[in-house]
């Protein structure tokens, strides 16, 4: 590809969907980390309040995945 042209759309189709799995997972990593030192009392209080959200606006309450 050094012509600047890719060699077929399913090429450049490819690539572009391993470049977002790759981004993708590395947020994934950090969002994963952030939540294992995260304070459990302060989750806690979080949760609360979008569960009082959800419910006020007429949605289930969310799991604690």
């Amino acid at each position: 590809m050094s012509s600047g042209k890719a060699l077929s759309v399913a090429a450049v189709f490819n690539d572009a969907i391993a470049a977002k799995r790759i981004t993708d997972q590395r947020a994934l990593a950090l969002l994963r980390d952030r939540a294992r030192r995260a304070a459990p009392d302060r989750i806690a209080r979080m949760m609360r309040h979008v569960n009082r959200q959800l419910t006020k606006q007429g949605f289930p309450a969310a799991s604690g995945e």
